[in-house]
């Protein structure tokens, strides 16, 4: 299993503006490389064959003419990337400051990106990067390698050119058990807090992390997650929590929106030629001038997002870990969280109002509470113990319409955060969860004969949960499943 330890280096002026420089050549054969293959995929476009095989129904036939097109213009796979890179390096005389195996790993990156545009792969054209923030190594002991205390960037043979900085090491236990694991690569990684460089050294890792092993609880475990909330049902107990519960949430945003505001006046201040009179953008390429209190603003802009996405991080691997712990087996529903979160195609009418229904989902939603990062650290910790993580076929389970007693499935409106089965009350996602949890090793169908047998013990523990509850989230549904208490009560 692949980790990765991440230490802090201590580079001095003169190493950070060393280190600057490398990241710029970085980021020229990143860019160069990336406008090269959109090069030669719009001439192989101009190409008649190309536009013959499009003209054929898809199958072998069409395949084999671009195929052969890839092989004669030159963009077979990311090898190609990593050759024009390479080219590249010798060509701007960056032989001596950057080596080849970064620069194959920038044409490698820069490939993927091409890529997803080639084969419409969730992009439709190409941004080419204005920073390259990261440098890998790859397998060998040339480009990134320790010396004692210190990172040396650069070849071993090239004294002149070679960086060497100071790393923060800890001489801790747990950084003795990460070194004892096989070293597969190293990563300089550069991050911007405070409007500052900080620079850090990544160590990739093959093997098992320190304090990762199989302690914890036994059993399947489903875990039902939604857009705010995750449900959690084990064999000892049920959990409903809010996804990343921020006290500073709309304090932040607030301040977010103040900065974007003030951003957008200083922009307009400063380049009234770029917009039209009636405040629209002008189409074509442009030069923007950016004032000192324009980047300052852009600095507090970028460092609020930062401390949001690495508090929403933290608390996401921190509830991680604490689900990994219930169980050896985890059954989760597959989702497709981009999709919710783009805008609906198909344009309503609220029939009560007459008046266009809006198209906005669930987009700010799953931006601020990520839903998909927390499955994403659920299975690579699970998987890290050497536990069991199964995506269920959503279409086939159903869960959020089964009913176990009947076999039957039933449709329960969005809105609705409770429902009845067998004449008890049943918050909807714990129980969605409970049946996760009963989903065999197929995926696809639930074991009804075994939900039976272990109803009681989750009424009990939904109960439970539901009472102890702290979040006042509306989705959570607590309000409607104690409403007929509170009807007894008034």
């Amino acid at each position: 299993m692949v980790f990765v330890y991440t230490v802090g280096l201590k580079p001095t002026n003169q190493e950070k503006e060393q280190l600057n420089k490398r990241f710029k050549q970085a980021k020229s054969i990143y860019n160069l490389t990336l406008a090269e293959l959109l090069k030669r995929n719009n001439k192989m476009k101009k190409d008649p064959l190309y536009k013959k095989a499009y003209n054929l129904p898809k199958g072998p036939e069409r395949n084999k003419i671009l195929k052969d097109l890839d092989k004669v213009y030159g963009l077979e796979g990311k090898f190609t990337g990593g050759k024009i890179a390479s080219e590249l390096r010798k060509n701007l005389g960056l032989e001596d400051y950057l080596y080849s195996k970064i620069c194959a790993q920038l044409g490698f990156r820069a490939w993927l990106a091409f890529s997803k545009m080639k084969f419409a792969n969730g992009a439709n054209r190409i941004n080419f990067s204005e920073q390259i923030n990261s440098l890998i190594s790859g397998y060998s002991d040339q480009g990134i390698y320790l010396d004692e205390d210190f990172i040396c960037f650069g070849m071993k043979q090239k004294k002149k050119t070679l960086i060497k900085v100071k790393i923060h090491f800890k001489r801790d236990q747990y950084e003795e058990q990460v070194f004892q694991n096989k070293l597969l690569y190293w990563q300089l990684i550069r991050k911007e807090i405070n409007g500052r460089h900080n620079y850090y050294l990544q160590a990739v890792m093959d093997g098992v992390a320190p304090g990762v092993g199989l302690e914890g609880g036994r059993g399947s475990v489903g875990i039902d997650i939604g857009t705010s909330t995750i449900a959690v049902s084990s064999e000892v107990q049920t959990e409903l929590e809010e996804l990343f519960p921020d006290k500073k949430r709309f304090e932040r945003a607030s301040e977010i929106a103040r900065l974007n505001r003030s951003l957008d006046r200083k922009r307009r201040a400063t380049n009234p030629d770029n917009y039209n009179e009636d405040g629209t953008i002008k189409k074509g390429k442009k030069i923007w001038n950016h004032s000192s209190r324009y980047k300052k603003d852009l600095t507090k802009l970028s460092e609020l997002k930062r401390k949001e996405a690495l508090s929403r991080k933290l608390a996401h691997r921190t509830l991680a870990k604490k689900i990994v712990s219930y169980g050896d087996r985890f059954v989760v529903e597959e989702m497709n969280f981009a999709g919710l979160a783009k805008r609906a195609k198909e344009t309503k009418v609220n029939e009560k109002t007459g008046k266009f229904q809006s198209k906005k989902r669930f987009g700010s939603t799953i931006g601020y509470r990520a839903p998909g990062l927390l499955v994403a650290f659920i299975k690579e910790r699970a998987e890290r113990e050497g536990k069991v993580f199964i995506e269920a076929d959503t279409r086939s389970v159903k869960a959020s319409q089964l009913d176990h007693t009947t076999g039957e499935y039933i449709k329960v409106s969005l809105s609705a955060r409770t429902k009845t089965v067998d004449n008890f009350k049943v918050q909807r996602d714990l129980y969605s969860a409970f049946l996760l949890q009963h989903v065999k090793d197929d995926k696809k169908t639930v074991d009804l004969e075994l939900c039976s047998k272990n109803f009681e013990r989750f009424l009990s523990n939904q109960d439970r949960t539901m009472r102890e509850l702290e979040t006042n989230l509306g989705s959570t549904g607590k309000k409607e499943f104690f409403k007929d208490e509170l009807l007894k009560v008034v």
